[in-house]
């Protein structure tokens, strides 16, 4: 019997929130402000306040930080509390900020900044220094220090340093770009060209990158480790960027450019020269101050292009440190490849920094055509091949067999198969478990407790088989629907069903080949700009991977995209030369291919993609090297209703020796509606209409004399049937065809002679997990950590109402940390192709291309948004899904009407939390103390600038904690306010808001804040967010 808590005796003895979780029942409650949030993985879920049941043992707090509760913990004198309950404690609030760390914008020059510090008496001591943004990092004793500092006139800014946690958003996709054709037919590998890639580092010790590090013939030619075996607080920088404990920065090398003499694998750009900087530690922490210094070095060392398959999600400014250093970068003339957020499953509006840097080249994922995978047999059909997928994509099951398999459930597809106890004795059996209604972890433990040596899992929808995540310990699987109903039916006939894992791998086509991922970030940017640039293969990407861990992985996301254009990016420069990184841009925008949008059976819905989505589309190298024609600009964003005269234009130019002849058309794209209810909703729920601009085209056919230019003129009407107040997005291309040709299709990338694909045979995958989610181009197949039902994932509209309290994590990878297993697949043996009849393909090496013509089509991609941006709530205020509130932490009561009372004395946890959702993005956000029920203004509390939106979905939301001091006037100390009442003004400026108008700013009146005895009583208060007044440009961060 379970004890019931007692929050009224636990609580009192304990200062921070708690995540109790009950021994017996593997009960969840959340204490204080974070009630009726539970932690799934690495995210936080929303559910009702009563006990979640059946979760499971093991839990990933937000830190990233692995707590196993198997032991029970007490505090006090309540003894309930020991024997009832493990106790495990969240990381503090704030914790996306490196405390009391600043980057400080100043004209002083580099090295300077330390002697304002002393002369402003303000007791702060240089962290790094940051040129490329004119910059310096700072950590101060005090948040006071900050203060103080920022009141010297020479300084500009002075922003928090940003943890970023988990930052990374991670061949026969050369066939598909074109990429295949400039290596075989043009001969270019990207020699002479040099790639930074900031990354987690690399293991050089892998043949692929030649067992070497920068020395003489070495093909990693610099580099450096800025926080080497510290943390984004304490840093530890050490000459030598080795990693072999993550893998996420050597098989982004080793798309980039691997060459391993050995298995005969080889990157896109294989003679390309790199610099690793590593700027994550093994935890996958690091901080953007570390990235700044990172881009610095990398510019300093002569890269021409810098990759980077980082960021931090939902800030999608410009004007975001991270995306001005990175811009920075291109206007001096390297080309930037970043990685788009992965994020995309959360609807419109998902990108960050630094891909949303105006000037950089911002890469989506697109899902590759085929990939590596095990297979199972079964004796009662031996030449049947049955594709499995464990935790991570091309990882074996680790049991041989023979074995005999036997289902919990007779039926087809049991809804809630293996939900309970197993009755049935299953010892020495697999069991065979159908997907839905809990997670794979509870099915497994249950199946496990009956005796199951293993388990095979089988789908409940007609997805491919994917990599699952889940706590074994015993080996799982997944296979396909149609598989597990086979071995089903065959079981229920004879009873006699024998399985075997060879320790092999196949070719299989993947179900949704060149489709855009669901989780590659949708744009636009909150200032409307046509992100992401375009898309490159970034799903099912195999590469390298440190040699402890399997020397080789198949992972999935935008960071291999990114990584897969910076190569591309090489095999142009090494064909053209030094090239504007902007021109770059234009050049792969306008030779892309826009996607169709398609179902599981790669069946057209009659839709292009929209451009928020697939920007000018998928890449094609060899048309964009091989372009005679340049188009500038390459895209066009045409901003919201208010702000578009309903006119855009480009120019065309001919770079050839030969006059051309064009005829134009405007292509659609699918428009897109992602905001109902006053929210943004996810991509399951966002809705794609052939709702299409009319556009006027002047001139629509054209003459071109060899090095003339002409400029197009467009006239552009948004679609009548989208709604303003919906803010739809609507976009489409100008098609630009030559009509010189024969009719040939140019936009196929998939034509140059005959020539055999580089061989990718003999390679394996490490013991590394990794989690994947599928697309099927507009539909949302969510597999995240522990919950596999297919149908409650993609229904979000009913499961986030109920709580806005957790903190945002800032993700961008995939999670893919160590898989206990002890698996690895043997080194030597070949992979073969898939003979099977379902959908699995064949790859033989060898490919058929006719003539190819690289300058018969040509696409710009336009992209507007239909209604008043200024109009769109930024701020939620419904009480029933997103309003603001105060927490009491005394007691974890929550307040949100304006009439409501609330005493304070700032003593221990008697101080007041402001929790807020921010729906988008908001150039200003600030907090001003009032007298309540009054306008008259106090002080300033806080005030942030170019504010990131909350991924709101999944719990995540903006607060702070105040301590009872706010700015007053011109002062830069924090001053403590008398005894009284007040109340909290909060303010968010609406996105192309006027800051000196007030009727462009949304507003929140707080419930009363009455101070008692605060002047004698300011120790021991969690300290707030506090930036300064309006008189000075100081950003602090809120959340």
């Amino acid at each position: 019997m379970t004890t019931v808590y007692n929050p009224n005796t636990c609580y009192k003895a304990i200062s921070t929130p708690l995540l109790i979780i009950s021994t017996e029942k593997i009960d969840i409650q959340l204490i204080d402000w974070n009630l009726r949030t539970a932690i799934d993985g690495n995210r936080a879920r929303k559910f009702p306040a009563v006990t979640i049941r059946t979760f499971a043992v093991l839990f990933k707090i937000i830190s990233g930080i692995e707590y196993f509760c198997d032991e029970y913990y007490y505090f006090g004198e309540d003894r309930n509390c020991q024997e009832a309950y493990c106790i495990v404690f969240p990381p503090p609030p704030n914790h996306q900020i490196v405390q009391n760390a600043y980057i400080v914008g100043h004209d002083h020059g580099v090295g300077k900044l330390g002697s304002i510090c002393k002369k402003q008496k303000a007791n702060c001591t240089i962290r790094m220094e940051l040129p490329l943004i004119t910059a310096t990092s700072v950590k101060c004793n005090h948040e006071s220090d900050i203060h103080k500092l920022s009141m010297d006139s020479g300084v500009r800014t002075a922003h928090p340093v940003l943890r970023v946690d988990n930052v990374f958003r991670v061949f026969f996709a050369d066939n598909i770009t074109g990429v295949a054709a400039v290596q075989q037919k043009l001969k270019f590998t990207g020699k002479g060209i040099k790639v930074g890639v900031i990354d987690n580092g690399i293991d050089f010790h892998h043949p692929a990158f030649g067992n070497c590090f920068a020395t003489p013939g070495c093909r990693i030619i610099t580099g450096f480790d800025f926080i080497g075996n510290g943390t984004p607080e304490n840093p530890q920088p050490n000459p030598i960027p080795l990693e072999t404990c993550d893998g996420h920065g050597t098989h982004v090398a080793g798309i980039i450019a691997a060459d391993d003499p050995i298995k005969h694998f080889t990157g896109v750009a294989p003679e390309a020269q790199l610099g690793i900087y590593r700027i994550s530690n093994c935890d996958a922490e690091t901080s953007d101050d570390i990235i700044i210094a990172a881009m610095g070095r990398a510019q300093k060392d002569g890269m021409d292009i810098i990759n980077l398959s980082i960021g931090h999600d939902f800030f999608s400014w410009p004007e975001d440190p991270l995306a001005v250093a990175a811009s920075k970068l291109s206007d001096s003339g390297i080309a930037v490849s970043v990685a788009a957020s992965n994020e995309g499953n959360e609807g419109i509006f998902t990108l960050g920094t630094p891909d949303s840097g105006a000037n950089v080249i911002t890469v989506g994922a697109v899902q590759n055509t085929k990939f590596f995978t095990f297979f199972l047999t079964a004796n009662v059909a031996p030449k049947r091949k049955i594709i499995y997928e464990t935790t991570r994509v091309t990882l074996w099951f680790g049991l041989s067999g023979p074995l005999p398999i036997k289902p919990t459930s007779t039926q087809p597809i049991t809804p809630n198969d293996a939900c309970t106890n197993v009755t049935e004795d299953f010892t020495g059996f697999i069991a065979l478990i159908a997907r839905g209604t809990c997670t794979f972890t509870q099915k497994l433990q249950n199946a496990e407790a009956a005796g199951a040596v293993g388990v095979l899992f089988y789908n409940n929808d007609d997805v491919q088989a994917f990599a699952i995540s889940v706590v074994n310990d015993i080996p799982s699987a997944f296979i396909s629907k149609k598989d597990g109903l086979f071995l089903l039916d065959e079981y229920n006939s004879n009873h006699n069903v024998i399985v075997s894992f060879p320790n092999k791998t196949i070719i299989v086509d993947a179900q949704i080949a060149t489709q855009p991922l669901n989780e590659s970030g949708f744009g636009p940017t909150f200032e409307l700009d046509l992100k992401p640039d375009f898309l490159a293969p970034g799903g099912l990407i195999f590469s390298t991977f440190p040699e402890n861990l399997g020397s080789y992985a198949t992972l999935s996301g935008t960071s291999m995209a990114a990584a897969y254009m910076s190569g591309t990016i090489a095999l142009f420069l090494q064909a053209k030369g030094k090239t504007d990184p902007k021109r770059i841009r234009d050049i792969f925008q306008t030779t892309a291919i826009p996607e169709e949008m398609r179902n599981l059976n790669q069946e057209s819905l009659g839709m292009l993609h929209t451009v928020a989505k697939q920007g000018g589309g998928l890449i094609n190298a060899f048309n964009a090297i091989q372009s005679e024609i340049i188009i500038t600009p390459g895209k066009l964003p045409l901003n919201d209703t208010p702000h578009f005269n309903g006119t855009a234009s480009f120019r065309i130019k001919n770079l050839s020796k030969n006059t051309k002849n064009f005829v134009l058309s405007h292509k659609p794209a699918a428009s897109a509606r992602g905001f109902f209810g006053g929210e943004l909703v996810p991509l399951a729920n966002t809705l794609f209409d052939p709702f299409y601009a009319k556009v006027v085209i002047q001139p629509s056919s054209i003459s071109l004399k060899p090095g003339s230019t002409i400029t197009i003129k467009l006239k552009i009407t948004p679609p009548a049937q989208l709604d303003p107040q919906d803010f739809g997005l609507y976009s489409g291309y100008i098609l630009i065809k030559n009509t010189d040709k024969s009719g040939k299709s140019g936009k196929s990338q998939n034509q140059v002679g005959k020539y055999h694909k580089r061989s990718t045979n003999k390679h394996t995958d490490g013991n590394h997990k990794h989690i994947d989610s599928y697309s099927n181009g507009n539909h949302k197949h969510n597999l995240d950590d522990e919950y596999n039902n297919h149908e409650d994932k993609n229904n979000h509209k009913s499961n986030h109402k109920s709580n806005h309290k957790s903190n945002h994590k800032g993700s961008r990878r995939s999670n893919h940390k160590n898989n206990h297993k002890n698996n690895q697949t043997d080194n030597d043996e070949d992979y073969e192709d898939n003979d099977n009849d379902h959908n699995n393909g064949t790859f033989s090496g060898l490919f058929e291309f006719g003539e190819l013509d690289p300058n018969e089509e040509f696409t710009v991609p336009y992209l507007g948004l239909k209604g008043d941006l200024r109009a769109f709530p930024v701020l939620g205020l419904d009480p029933n899904t997103d309003s603001p509130f105060i927490v009491d932490n005394s007691n974890g009561n929550e307040f949100f009407n304006s009439s409501e009372v609330i005493p304070f004395n700032f003593l221990g946890n008697d101080f007041p939390t402001l929790v807020y959702t921010m729906i988008l993005g908001s150039p200003l956000v600030r907090t001003l103390l009032v007298i309540a029920n009054t306008n008259t203004i106090v002080g300033t509390v806080f005030q942030d600038t170019f504010v990131r939106r909350n991924d709101a979905l999944n719990g995540d939301v903006s607060f702070f904690d105040w301590n009872g001091t706010v700015l007053m006037g011109n002062s830069s100390i924090p001053t403590p306010v008398p005894d009284g009442s007040y109340q909290f003004i909060l303010e968010a400026l609406h996105i192309f808001g006027n800051p000196n108008n007030q009727s462009d700013f949304i507003t929140w009146r707080s419930p009363v804040l009455v101070v008692q005895n605060s002047a004698s009583n300011q120790t021991s208060v969690v300290p707030s967010n506090q930036t300064s007044s309006n008189e000075k440009k100081v950003a602090v961060a809120i959340s």
